[in-house]
């Protein structure tokens, strides 16, 4: 009998003790299944399937980090006042046009809700005001009645179920970077939410005063654009005349450099370094980075055909995004096996699994395609013309 099997009145069960980084999950010493099976041949094979399974799934729970990333925290606050901005910028242009438009009393409304939400982000969903945010907020020009009414606002959220913030949005800010919703990351999400509004209403000088950053040199770029490049000519040689109304033949392009689909790979490390050395990619988001752009390679090759990076065209990139959306298992990466797969061998897992289970979800797709985005706009730079 094998040593993971045991039979009790005819039925072979299975038994192992959990590793400890499962026990810590599973908050119980042992794992117990009924193999529904009174055959011993059959037993032990189901037992060896499941051994590799607890094995895969120990392995996992290593190298598993619940906790958000950096990059992750990152990501959430861009998503947050890249959203406010666009909707606080769509508001400040309604407000102009109306005809009671009142150019003070807008401004001051934006630095009101700034405070109230500076104060959430200081002192958390039950902030309220203290005497040494009264002293700042009057350094900053608030009269004791607009000291009031940022007391107003805060309760106004709060009546109006705004703060905390919502538990969907919340999830959904946790969920869009790839991350558990746990207590923690929770925590974590809805300080970011109250950091990213306050950024975002701090920007009262660009809805009414006209200062954009973005506008430093908009014209300068929009002309330069406007611009065909000068076309170079060939000077006739000696002794040959052109006609007058012949165009002028432009010079030959240099042959693209020769690179092979694998050169892919080394541009790939360049930008993950890179992020690495900036301390804007952490451990994690670097393993992320590396997997997707070798799945990318792997796929260019065998299913493709792809040799040459040149030949690289949108269309292969396309086949490539429709593999990850429905031919490929949901949770690819997870196993130290998914790395020595060949494509085609990751679509027979993939079949082998329910529908459900099959394609990567949109937040995470969106993620690896941007790893790809930075690869690609690091790989142009360098002379690689056709990406």
């Amino acid at each position: 009998m094998a040593v993971h099997i045991f039979r009790r009145e005819a039925v072979y069960y299975w038994r192992r003790r959990a590793p400890r980084s499962l026990a810590n999950f599973l908050d119980r010493q042992h794992l117990f299944l009924s193999l529904k099976t009174t055959s011993r041949t059959v037993a032990r094979r189901l037992a060896a399937q499941l051994d590799l399974i607890l094995e895969d799934a120990a392995m996992l729970a290593d190298s598993f980090d619940p906790h958000l990333s950096k990059s992750q925290i990152e990501t959430m606050l861009r998503r947050v006042v890249d959203r406010q901005l666009v909707k606080l910028d769509r508001l400040a242009y309604a407000a102009k046009n109306s005809s009671g438009f009142d150019f003070e009393r807008e401004r001051m409304g934006d630095k009101q809700a700034f405070w109230a939400f500076a104060l959430l982000d200081a002192q958390g969903a039950s902030a309220v005001v203290r005497d040494e945010d009264r002293v700042r907020m009057a350094a900053d020009g608030l009269s004791e009645a607009n000291i009031e009414a940022v007391k107003w606002h805060l309760a106004m959220l709060r009546r109006n179920n705004m703060v905390p913030t919502n538990a969907h949005i919340l999830d959904h800010m946790v969920g869009a970077v790839g991350a558990l919703p746990t207590a923690m990351n929770l925590g974590i999400a809805q300080g970011t939410y109250f950091r990213g509004m306050k950024l975002a209403l701090a920007e009262i000088d660009r809805r009414y005063g006209g200062r954009r950053t973005e506008d430093v040199g908009f014209v300068d770029r929009m002309l330069m654009g406007m611009n065909d490049p000068p076309q170079q000519v060939v000077t006739p040689e000696p002794g040959i005349g052109l006609r007058s109304n012949d165009p002028p033949k432009a010079v030959d392009r240099p042959a693209a450099m020769s690179l092979l689909m694998t050169d892919f790979s080394t541009f790939a490390e360049n930008v993950i370094q890179q992020n690495a050395k900036d301390g804007h990619w952490d451990e994690k988001t670097q393993r992320q980075a590396r997997s997707i752009s070798n799945l990318f390679v792997k796929f260019m090759l065998q299913d493709q055909l792809v040799q040459d990076l040149n030949a690289l065209r949108q269309q292969h990139v396309g086949k490539f995004v429709d593999f990850l959306r429905s031919a490929i298992y949901k949770n690819y990466g997870k196993s130290a096996k998914d790395e020595s797969r060949s494509i085609a061998e990751l679509r027979a897992v993939a079949m082998a699994h329910h529908s459900s289970e099959r394609g990567i979800a949109g937040d995470t797709l969106n993620r690896h395609l941007t790893f790809l985005a930075q690869i690609f706009r690091h790989a142009v730079a360098r002379g690689v013309g056709t990406l």
